[in-house]
């Protein structure tokens, strides 16, 4: 399939995107829809813009081909903050072009692999390509929070047999997601005079030492999966013992075990420790969301196939699982579709002041995808 015109096609979408700012929270996808949606309409794709909740968008257009089987790509618009601009080394909203990457929040997660999406349908639709089938789009909101945009896309009834998620996996083909459960976790324990810290109960003390018990304790229960104490808050007043203590917990599973079986597990092993150590302490465990892991067979037709593609690219072909959470475990509790995660960009570098994507890596994600589609909807039956 030829590559002409591409390599810049996706260049010049993926700074684009990126000098747009989607930081989620608040989001905004808006204006990033409009600019995706015009592309996809001068591609001569049926093209729709979901607006929802404000300034939230998504984009779809469809490839229609006939009959056949049908395959969703799909990626999103939203960034995580920025943060403190001024730890970047180059301006994150500026697409920075450099040493063969592109510098910028969203670089790789994920407004690259949206650009190399649209590439892909590109390459389909001057080639002429013969598909037997339908090629969904979706360029959606709010993946970096509570996945909006996807679980409103499944719900106005966008479906498909297939489901190509665009994230930064380096071009490693990820056969599904880990999961991920956020908790909350709150102790109580007993203000007094900071002088007289032994009148108190310290609720930061106690938090301190559960952080501890769990890291060190957890990997014997799942040792796959991983835990981590990510936002702590607590106390009044630097001269008070601190009576309160509220930690963020983010989990990630590599199966999906469920969100309340792991608050089982978890609840178990803090209450042991409170009632050994901290008997005039309490404290409250609640889920605050909820993404299950996806785990998508090898032998499954998708899988098979990608990692077919990846190997004549000479490329990591043999399947893992993406360490992170995607859109793939919102839209497969609402329809049943294989999945795997696949696009140009690290992980590594995503939600970092210095975010990138390299431009090799943009181009021959969109080869890949439209190899992987036109196999899959070449109208021959899986075997």
């Amino acid at each position: 399939m030829k590559l002409h015109g591409v390599e810049r096609f996706v260049v010049d979408v993926t700074k684009t995107l990126v000098r747009i700012n989607t930081e989620n929270p608040p989001g905004r996808e808006r204006e990033a829809a409009g600019y995706v949606a015009d592309l996809t309409a001068e591609l001569g794709l049926r093209t729709t813009i979901q607006e929802f909740a404000g300034n939230r968008a998504n984009v779809v257009a469809i490839l229609e081909a006939g009959e056949g089987d049908s395959i969703m790509l799909n990626s999103h618009l939203d960034t995580v903050p920025v943060g403190d601009i001024d730890s970047w080394p180059l301006n994150p909203f500026e697409a920075v072009e450099r040493d063969g990457r592109i510098y910028g929040r969203g670089a790789a997660d994920a407004k690259g692999p949206v650009a190399s999406m649209l590439g892909a349908l590109k390459m389909l639709i001057e080639s002429e390509a013969r598909l037997r089938g339908k090629v969904i789009f979706a360029a959606v909101a709010d993946e970096e929070a509570a996945g909006l945009g996807s679980v409103n896309l499944v719900k106005q009834g966008y479906a498909a047999n297939y489901v190509i998620i665009g994230e930064p996996t380096s071009l490693q083909l990820c056969r599904g997601n880990y999961g991920r459960i956020e908790f909350s976790l709150t102790v109580k324990g007993k203000p007094s005079h900071a002088s007289l810290p032994q009148l108190g109960v310290n609720a930061i003390n106690i938090t301190a030492d559960l952080i501890k018990i769990i890291n060190t304790s957890w990997r014997d229960i799942y040792k796959n999966d991983k835990i981590t104490a990510t936002v702590i808050e607590g106390g009044i007043k630097p001269n008070v013992v601190p009576d309160y203590c509220r930690l963020k917990i983010d989990y990630r599973e590599a199966a999906r075990r469920g969100a309340e079986k792991v608050k089982k597990r978890l609840d178990k092993l803090i209450s042991g420790a409170v009632r050994r150590k901290y008997k005039k302490a309490s404290y409250t465990l609640s889920i605050n969301n909820y993404a299950p892991a996806v785990v998508t067979s090898r032998k499954s037709k998708l899988v098979r196939t990608a990692s077919e593609v990846l190997k004549e690219a000479r490329l990591k072909h043999n399947p893992v699982l993406f360490p992170a959470t995607t859109d793939l475990s919102r839209i497969t509790q609402h329809i049943n579709a294989e999945g795997i995660v696949l696009g140009p960009g690290g992980i590594e570098t995503a939600h970092t002041n210095d975010e990138y994507v390299e431009i090799r890596e943009l181009t021959l994600a969109s080869q890949i995808y439209a190899e992987i589609i036109t196999k899959m909807l070449s109208g021959e039956k899986d075997e």
